[in-house]
């Protein structure tokens, strides 16, 4: 409890009591993450995580693929790629829970399109889904703001390319 008034975004009785299992999954979830992460922090992952806002803000989508050929479409592609090979596509993968800035759809698409996962291995910070299946969840959902129609037929043929890679159809 906070006892130094004005400095918190809410009181505690504003906080209705049934949000509170929600709650404590959530900050579990993200205690997690941070302790799965930050033992692969480096200047390269905070890097993936600053371009993936620049991006959002550039309105760069990683289903724009008219914009596929510019340097901060590639740029991010490519340090993927690097981060995967510094600290393996297991931890790479774990940025999936990242929501702000289509952080975890950058990372579930680059996951699938260039780290190649195995199909039946075990996304550690689930403990029970499949790398594969949690990126493709992680695309599949609706996002916030409706995209446009090219950017969601897009995502749409690549998902359908990428079960077919995996013998998923």
């Amino acid at each position: 409890m906070c006892l130094n008034k004005g400095c918190c975004f809410f009181a505690p009785a504003d906080f209705p009591s049934e949000n509170l299992p929600r709650l404590k999954t959530q900050l579990f979830l993200y205690q997690t993450v941070v302790a799965h992460l930050g033992n692969t922090m480096n200047t390269k992952t905070t890097d993936f995580l600053f371009a993936c806002k620049n991006l959002y803000f550039s309105e760069i989508h990683p289903f724009d693929f008219n914009k596929s050929d510019s340097d901060e479409y590639g740029g991010i592609v490519e340090l993927g790629k690097e981060i995967i090979q510094e600290i393996g596509l297991q931890n790479f993968a774990g940025f999936i829970t990242e929501n702000q800035y289509r952080v975890g759809i950058w990372s579930s698409f680059i996951t699938l399109e260039y780290g190649k996962p195995d199909r039946n291995e075990i996304l550690e910070i689930s403990g029970t889904e499949t790398i594969f299946k949690a990126c493709l969840e992680k695309i599949e959902q609706n996002e916030i703001n409706e995209l446009p129609t090219e950017i969601i037929e897009n995502k749409k043929n690549w998902i359908g390319k990428i079960k077919t890679c995996y013998n998923i159809v």
